[in-house]
């Protein structure tokens, strides 16, 4: 039973780490990938990851203060959400939204940061 436990723990490290490589991405040209080798699933993935990590601020115990270092966080991962759809979209009206998300939310984040320098944080 151990031997089960053991050879499914190898092959899943083994598909965990593995990625696509150059030669793979050019053979898959012309047609439609599966999503589990599509390079925006992976661009996700990494996004998300960061997103969790960012996410991570030093509370102040100021609701105010929190509030906005969480939200510049918040925005910051909309971004680069929004930056992947730009990047590798292919739905033009989707690209434009991306856009503008991109422009509005580094405007929002241009506020929150302005508060936070006022305030001295």
């Amino acid at each position: 039973m151990k031997g089960i436990f053991l050879t499914a723990a190898v092959v899943g490290l083994i598909a965990l780490s593995w990625t696509p490589t150059a030669e793979a991405a050019d053979a898959a040209k012309g047609r439609k990938m599966s999503a589990a080798t599509a390079p925006s699933t992976y661009a996700f993935m990494e996004a998300r990851a960061r997103v969790y990590n960012d996410m991570k601020i030093d509370y102040s115990g100021d609701p105010d203060v929190d509030y906005a270092r969480t939200m510049i966080s918040h925005l910051e991962s909309a971004i680069a959400l929004a930056g992947i759809a730009t990047d590798q979209g292919e739905d033009p009206d989707l690209r434009a939204l991306s856009e503008e998300l991109i422009a509005s939310r580094a405007a929002e984040i241009a506020v929150f940061r302005a508060w936070l320098a006022h305030h001295g944080s």
